[in-house]
């Protein structure tokens, strides 16, 4: 494990997971003094081919995407059934949950993951590239979320 590396060190955004994402919006606002975006919705599955834990996940997320600098605070509420989102919170409440970075090739960078000991926990597509949240926990304390634009 001592060599392994996912091949990036370009942080492009932290995640946070709320339970209301109005309510954390709103706050993020008020204590950075900062104008806050618009809230999204996760598309449905058959846009996104999402996968939770190997199986085929319906469930979804509110999403809130704060410029802060070079980075972004990404606010989650998650939606639904079973999500990496929702074991989160219900295992450990709201906080910080993962750190994306930006990779060339999601699937090759996930797979080595995988094989060093650090599994895929979900991933799917979003509109313009993919992302996968990797099992990096023990490890960082947080989840890594690869990110690849096409």
């Amino acid at each position: 494990m001592a060599g392994f590396n996912f091949g990036s060190h370009e942080i492009t955004h932290i995640g946070l997971i709320v339970n209301d994402i109005e309510k954390s919006a709103v706050e993020y606002g008020k204590k950075f003094g900062i104008k806050v975006p618009g809230i999204g919705e996760t598309d449905p599955r058959e846009k996104t081919g999402a996968v939770y834990r190997g199986k085929p996940m319906d469930a979804g997320a509110r999403l809130c995407h704060i410029p802060m600098g070079h980075i972004q605070t990404e606010l989650i509420q998650p939606l639904g059934g079973p999500s990496v989102w929702k074991e989160f919170l219900d295992s450990h409440g709201e906080g910080v949950h993962h750190v994306a970075i930006v990779v060339k090739d999601s699937r090759a960078e996930s797979a080595r993951a995988a094989a060093d000991g650090f599994p895929v926990i979900q991933e799917g597509d979003f509109g313009t590239g993919r992302y996968v949240y990797i099992d990096t926990y023990k490890s960082l304390g947080v989840c890594v979320e690869l990110i690849e634009v096409y």
